[in-house]
């Protein structure tokens, strides 16, 4: 096989590229980025070289557990499809392999296709996490602004109690502080119901990961039972050749045996043949005889005396 020309710097130049447009870096994105090789080669390089990077730099983009779940997905799914495709180039006869590699083949592209779909995820996760952090300094800075608020009031009491001539101006900037805690309030419920909707997507987002491996388990399933199916027609198709066989030994004897008893058959034949002449010898010697006796002997009692 000829090796690629595209190398990890390529790849990382061209990731660093579509980040610095502001968008996201996807197999097919580094794809069109570098005009050529494939979508999930380009993709996995840029997932160990160039995240790696980015996480020693910048801290790491996903979860640990996240990072670790997609990794061990990845490196199951590409074991378990190695192991099965030399399995089965191994056991299976040449009118079955071309069906079969085709099968392969497009279960080969569904893992490809569930590779680039777990990236998107991984790219989704990500900017879930970007979202929820800002959501935690917003609440962070609420909090702030709410104790600041509140020191402020209780100054502004104190205030009120030494002098009463203030009270209006006072009273005043209390209902301005007041309308900033009402904002603040919403502003932190607008909070709390977009943190929901992300907790939501991270839901949804494992749903779909867990439904990959499930279907996953089910083509290296349909694999099993397609060796499975494999081996009994290979058992099927000996009993076959075993039985075609014997049968034909047993037309050979079949044809032995029709050949003696044709030779059997034409022995009797002769014997029936010079029975007869015999016997037609013996009647005109007995009609001779008859004649010279001066007897008339039936044939019919000529032929009871041979009996």
């Amino acid at each position: 096989m000829r090796e690629s020309s595209i190398t990890i710097e390529d790849v990382l130049t061209a990731g660093r590229a579509i980040q610095a447009a502001g968008r996201a870096v996807t197999a097919y994105s580094l794809r069109m980025q570098i005009g050529s090789g494939r979508s999930d080669r380009l993709f996995r390089l840029w997932t160990e070289h160039g995240l790696a990077q980015n996480g020693e730099a910048g801290g790491s983009i996903l979860p640990a557990r996240a990072n670790d779940l997609i990794a061990t997905h990845l490196k199951k799914t590409q074991a378990a499809l190695s192991s099965v495709l030399l399995e089965l180039c191994s056991v299976l006869e040449h009118d079955s392999r071309s069906v079969v590699l085709a099968e392969l083949e497009s279960l080969r592209g569904t893992v490809d296709q569930q590779q680039v779909a777990l990236a998107d995820a991984q790219i989704l996760v990500s900017r879930l996490e970007q979202r929820n952090e800002e959501l935690e300094e917003l609440l962070e800075q609420s909090e702030q602004d709410r104790t600041e608020l509140r020191a402020c009031v209780d100054g502004l009491k104190a205030t009120v109690e030494k002098d009463s001539s203030a009270l209006l101006e006072l009273t005043q900037k209390f209902d301005k502080a007041a309308d900033a805690t009402a904002a603040i309030s919403a502003k932190f419920e607008d909070g709390q119901v977009a943190l929901g909707k992300a907790e939501a997507e991270n839901i949804a987002l494992r749903e779909r990961v867990e439904g990959l491996l499930q279907a996953g388990v089910q083509k290296e399933s349909q694999l099993l039972d397609a060796r499975r199916d494999a081996q009994g027609s290979r058992e099927r198709e000996a009993i076959v050749n075993g039985q075609l066989l014997q049968l034909q030994r047993d037309r050979d004897d079949d044809l032995l045996h029709i050949t003696r008893l044709r030779v059997d058959l034409s022995a009797s034949e002769a014997k029936a043949i010079q029975g007869q002449a015999e016997a037609e010898v013996y009647r005109a010697q007995l009609a001779a005889l008859n004649e010279r006796l001066g007897l008339i002997v039936p044939l019919n009692n000529s032929g009871g005396d041979d009996d």
